[in-house]
């Protein structure tokens, strides 16, 4: 997976994390039951572009909590210190370890 890729997929689940909004507090969206079936296209891409975000965090939640707080702060503008270790390392580190995971699920 190229690193243009991987940046499209975690923008594209910030975007799904927010709704395209930027609100405090928790997430605004969960996982629910649709249909596929819609009226036209774009309302099928809109669909297909959730459930590839769904799937990039259940991998996202599948990796250490320092990797997922590097991810937060740089896609979804969480506030995180990094006393340990410099950001850009750990940010490095979780971009390595998502695409690992990616693969493994075959999102491509």
């Amino acid at each position: 997976m190229t690193d243009d890729r991987l940046d499209y997929l975690l923008e594209l689940w910030a975007n799904w994390v927010h709704q395209g909004q930027w609100v405090d507090g928790y997430p605004g969206r969960s996982s629910g039951v649709r249909s596929l079936a819609s009226q036209d296209v774009d309302e099928m891409t809109a669909n297909a572009d959730a459930d590839v975000a769904q799937a990039v965090q259940a991998c996202i939640d599948g990796l250490s909590l320092n990797h997922q707080a590097a991810l937060a702060h740089r896609y979804t503008e969480a506030v995180w210190r990094f006393p340990r270790q410099p950001y850009a390392e750990v940010l490095q580190e979780a971009r390595a370890a998502l695409t690992i995971a990616l693969n493994k699920r075959r999102i491509e």
